[in-house]
Formats: C-alpha cells, structure tokens, sequence
C-alpha cells in the first residue's frame, strides 16, 4: 500500500549560549500505509452468554482493536485490545444481539498506527449452531438425521424443504429432545433438504439459535448403513450385500474414483488350513464421512490369487475398535477426541463413520484406530502378530492413545493402536 507521508528523519537539539546545537539526524525511515480493516470477520454462539469473534489476519499488524455496541448504529465501545485474531465474549444476556466492529494496528518506533475499521458484524447470544449434521438414506422409504449434541440445549428444532429446494422455503418437521430423528415416508428420487436449531430453555422462554446450512442425505440406500443414536455414529449391517464379494485389491485401487480417500494395512498370515487377511482402514469416505474398518477374510491355502472370501459366521472374530481425531483446530497432534467406539463383538466387519472431512484428504494420519481383536487361539493371535510386526508396528507394554502404532499381546487377546503406517491415502501397507 503507499504510504501517504513522505521519509522523515529525526535529530536533537539542546540550546547554546549563541543558539540550538542540533544532533546528527537518525537514518530515514517510511511510515507505514494505513492498515486494511480485517476481512471475514464473524461472530459465531458459543452459549446464552458467550459469543466468539473472529476474522483473518493482517500483514503488519502487532495486533487488534475489537468494539462491540447494542446496536448496529450505536456507540461502539474498545471490548477487547489482543494480539489473536480472535476473542469470546462473555457475561452477555441470553437471546440478545450484539454488534461489533475490528481494526488492526501496527507500532512504529514506539507509536501505535491504527487501520481501517471493519464493517458491523453480528452475533447472537444464544446456543451454538448444531455442527457436522448428516443425513443418510437407510431405505428406500427413509433417511436418517443426526448432528453434533450442542452444550446446554434443551432440544432442537429440525425444518426440511421439499423435492430437492435447498433454498427453501423450510417448514418445521418435528421438534426434538435428541440429536438425531428418522424421517419416513419420503422417496429417494426426491430428496429433501434439512435445517436444524438448537434452543435453550432460559427463564420459562425458549432461545432459539441459528439454523445449520443445509444438509441432504449423501448416500445411497443400497449401503445399507444403520445409525447409533447413543454413539452418534453410522455403521453397516451384519450382512450387507458387500459380503457376498469378499475383499480383492481391485477395490482399494479404485476408491477415489468414488471420492473415497483412505489409507490400509493388510496383514496376511496361514493358520489352519487357510490364507487369512485382516485388513485395515481409516480416512475420508466420500465428501461426508470419516471412519474407520477392521474386515476379516481368507481363503484355502492351496487357492491361488489375491481375492479373499468373506469370513464366514464360524470364522468371525470378536472385535472392539474406536477411532480418534485430531481436535479440529488444534495444531497439537496429541489433542485427540473420540469420534466413536464399536462395541465389542462378534463382526466379520466392523465399521464406523460419522460426518466430517479430513484437513487434507491425502494424509490420514489425523485419524488414529485404537482397537482389540479376539483370536481363535494363541497360535491364531502370534500367526497375527509376527505380520503385523513385520510391517512397522512395535510390541508395546501399554496400547491407547498415547502410543500410536503399537501393539499388546494378552493371550490370544491383540490390542493394537494405528496412526501415522502409511498415513498417505492410497498407501496400502502389506
């Protein structure tokens, strides 16, 4: 940006008997442009009494100047001096709307240079907007609905627009205490769109919040995914049309073809007469789902090839797996959540997936699969454990979080953790 002054230069001076007595004059220097106002600047719920303020960072800047006012042509008062590009307003009254207004300043040997202000922008004291909302077709005639739970809302409001109008107009469906609902008798050809609010109970009235973007179901009914309310995660049924394939390389090769982006371990041992494989997976499933899976396949020994059927009922192992996350917005890889946890038992295929998408869809290693498997035998668990070591992972007195790619034996008990082994999606270990 130009500057809007000329160089200057500064010198002392201190009086004589005969008159001034100046200094040598310091070097040049330019003073800045004025600094552009910050752009995207929002003002998101967080609860009754809170709002977080954000907007994007200026070049130059020590730092910014947040005002807020009661209304859009009020006074707008200094809130907030920071250095961070964001700040939570707190000890606001619930359901009311405050205004707010940021610049950016800079110092310049000592003297602070404000910007140009921001434009008003606006925000509602009031529960959070319902986060990762998901719709999935669970039959022909159904879809079901779920998001994130919001921090101290009494219940939910959820509004659908037919026949495929993401822009409305939305009418209320049903009024919820839960965060999920199936909606039934609708037709998959002609796909609604869905909104939902939180709202709050707050002194014998309801506080409603902002409605969620529109979301519409993503997948087709033939997946056969079910929901668990109680987890708040999908999952697909015990005997889904998949299994009548078994598992060949072929389907791993062309998973971004349809926008699936993962990454595996496949490990491959002989005990008792057959060629077993577990394989593993975790990563981006389509543009709506994270997840992860554990499936169990074999084959005769004497069967030449790489395809491998579907282990049968008698065949299935028990099974407990959950996947962890990297917080969303944090930059410490320790910073997990729990996304979800299967429950331990007898699967063929175990799988979960709930609503989100990767940082980068080429690298998984965000995502992190803690999980147990159940062998036959100890024979069975150490045929496991041998090609599982051999492809990276390292015995371990303690598998969980802390430890990624790590394994326990107990018995015919395996407890492994998964997470950076081939964290490049498409990279399939083994």
């Amino acid at each position: 940006m130009k500057s809007l002054f000329k160089k200057i230069k500064v010198r002392a001076y201190t009086a004589g008997d005969t008159g001034n007595i100046y200094g040598t004059p310091a070097d040049a220097v330019s003073p800045p442009g004025i600094l552009p106002a910050p752009v995207s600047p929002a003002a998101v719920s967080v609860n009754l009494t809170s709002i977080k303020t954000s907007w994007a960072a200026v070049a130059g800047a020590a730092g910014y100047v947040l005002y807020r006012s009661s209304s859009a042509g009020g006074t707008y008062k200094t809130l907030k001096i920071t250095a961070s590009r964001s700040f939570t307003d707190t000890g606001l009254t619930p359901g009311a709307t405050y205004y707010y207004k940021v610049r950016a300043y800079a110092k310049v040997n000592g003297v602070t240079v404000y910007g140009k202000t921001s434009a008003a922008f606006s925000g509602l004291a009031a529960p959070a907007v319902p986060a990762n909302c998901i719709a999935v077709f669970t039959s022909t005639t159904s879809a079901t609905l779920a998001w994130d739970k919001v921090s101290g809302a009494t219940g939910y409001v959820l509004y659908y627009a037919e026949r495929q109008n993401k822009n409305g107009p939305y009418k209320r469906l049903k009024v919820l205490k839960g965060n999920s609902y199936v909606h039934n008798g609708i037709d998959v050809t002609d796909a609604n769109y869905y909104k939902v609010c939180a709202y709050q109970t707050y002194r014998g009235a309801n506080i409603y919040g902002k409605p969620s973007a529109a979301f519409a179901p993503k997948s087709d009914p033939v997946i056969s995914y079910q929901y668990d309310a109680d987890g708040n995660y999908f999952y697909t049924e015990k005997d889904p049309w998949q299994r009548n394939f078994g598992f060949n390389p072929l389907y791993d090769w062309f998973a971004p073809i349809t926008a699936m982006f993962y990454s595996s371990v496949r490990v491959k041992f002989t005990y008792n007469g057959l060629d077993w494989m577990i394989q593993l997976w975790k990563g981006q499933y389509g543009f709506a789902f994270i997840g992860s899976e554990i499936g169990i396949y074999h084959k005769p020994a004497t069967r030449p090839g790489t395809h491998y059927d579907s282990a049968s009922d008698a065949n299935s192992l028990k099974i407990e797996q959950s996947l962890y996350r990297q917080k969303a917005g944090s930059d410490n890889e320790n910073d997990l959540e729990l996304k979800f946890t299967r429950p331990y038992a007898i699967y063929w295929w175990s799988t979960g997936f709930v609503a989100g998408q990767l940082r980068r869809f080429a690298d998984t290693g965000e995502l992190m699969m803690v999980a147990r498997i159940t062998f036959k035998d100890n024979g069975m668990a150490n045929a496991f454990v041998e090609k599982f070591d051999a492809l990276g992972f390292e015995a371990s007195d303690s598998v969980n979080k802390d430890h990624p790619d790590t394994y326990k034996v107990v018995g015919r008990d395996v407890y492994i953790n998964w997470r950076y082994i081939g964290r490049a999606t498409g990279t399939y270990v083994g």
